[in-house]
């Protein structure tokens, strides 16, 4: 763990749940140092009333002075730490340099500390294959982003060990911004018809977007979502019609196989921590369901005009990939893949793509989500 803490006499705990636990018995420098421990809800809203013995309370009962002069660590295990440390710095006179966040480049996750992927054995940092996918980005963002990935330090250990890092060392990067093309200049000549393949489309949350950021006129929009409930989010939200000329829903994921697999959120999680399990860890989820997975290439999907492949699959992403590689070789799609679910996906996924032997250009892209764009060349 770092050593910034010891440079502070006082620690703020800025949320009091699951990750604010994890940081409290992985650093001795919180255990000793600890002076309050804070969150934005009304008091009668506060699921959780105390911490270690420490009342949690609003940052306006604590002392300004104090409040200038602590390390205020931020303990929130999901993408809403972004808006919360923005809502923090514009009410409260605080250096951004006394900001202290869980890297999220460490590829360390919050929750799910019982599934797959938490026993994945990363790959060392010695290891070649890391200077042969560096070499893969050309632009100067994907390599800031890159060095980012390398510099968090995640650990060999097993056991998620979260590194902290002061905020403003970050902050440009620490966003809450899904980039699926939308950033990317699209500047080769284009035909009218996109065919778009969101897999892990959720209930939608990037279906503007992404139709926004794709040039075509004509979007046809598969949406590949094995929740039902979210499914249908999708399907009666009006809205997307304005942006696609058709969305056609599957009620399932994908993957390498046809097959199904057991999805789950562990006790202590949101939703947003819901993972793929063994049916040895059910007794560890307050839900669990049973999804269809297919392969891409097994579907007859009419594909019109130019291909878009997006994936955030929860850690399925490789599998995924190679369950496509006939529609990838055919089509030579543009994709956008989630690379922040395993701790070897940076390596695995670029070099996957890299031996298919299309001709792609790689950024990488994303805040508190990494996003690897394959760009055809």
């Amino acid at each position: 763990m770092t050593d910034y803490l010891s440079e502070y006499d006082k620690v703020i705990l800025f949320g009091g749940g699951i990750l604010a636990e994890r940081l409290y018995s992985q650093n001795e420098i919180i255990r000793d140092s600890l002076v309050a421990v804070t969150d934005m809800l009304p008091a009668e809203k506060r699921v959780i009333k105390s911490f270690h013995g420490i009342d949690i309370v609003n940052p306006n009962s604590i002392d300004d002075s104090i409040l200038a002069n602590s390390a205020i660590v931020f303990a929130i295990g999901n993408i809403k730490v972004c808006y919360f440390i923005r809502d923090f710095l514009h009410k409260y006179n605080v250096p951004a340099n006394n900001i202290f966040v869980v890297n999220p480049y460490s590829s360390l996750r919050f929750f799910m500390v019982n599934d797959e992927l938490s026993g994945e054995k990363r790959i060392p940092f010695s290891d070649e294959r890391y200077s042969i996918v560096a070499n893969l980005f050309k632009d100067d963002l994907s390599i800031k982003i890159w060095n980012a990935l390398l510099s968090s330090k995640p650990y060999e250990s097993n056991d998620d060990t979260y590194e902290l890092i002061r905020y403003s060392d970050i902050e440009e990067l620490y966003f809450y911004d899904e980039d699926y093309w939308k950033s990317y200049s699209f500047q080769v000549a284009i035909d009218d018809d996109a065919t778009i393949f969101d897999c892990g489309a959720y209930i939608g949350d990037s279906i503007i977007d992404i139709c926004k950021a794709i040039p075509q006129k004509n979007k046809y929009y598969f949406a590949f979502e094995p929740l039902k409930e979210s499914l249908e989010q999708i399907v009666n939200n009006p809205s997307f019609a304005d942006y696609c000329k058709e969305i056609i829903p599957l009620d399932y994921g994908v993957g390498e196989h046809d097959e199904e697999k057991l999805f789950g959120v562990e006790n202590s999680a949101t939703f947003d921590g819901a993972r793929f399990i063994s049916e040895d860890c059910v007794s560890d989820c307050s839900e669990t369901w049973k999804l269809k997975i297919r392969a891409i290439d097994n579907l007859d999907l009419n594909v019109k005009g130019t291909l878009y492949i997006k994936m955030d699959v929860e850690g399925s992403e490789l599998a995924a990939l190679k369950g496509s590689m006939n529609t990838i070789k055919k089509y030579h799609p543009f994709l956008a893949i989630c690379l922040y679910h395993r701790k070897n996906d940076i390596v695995d996924i670029p070099l996957y793509l890299e031996s298919l032997g299309m001709k792609y250009k790689y950024f990488l892209r994303g805040g508190y989500h990494t996003i690897l764009w394959a760009i055809p060349e």
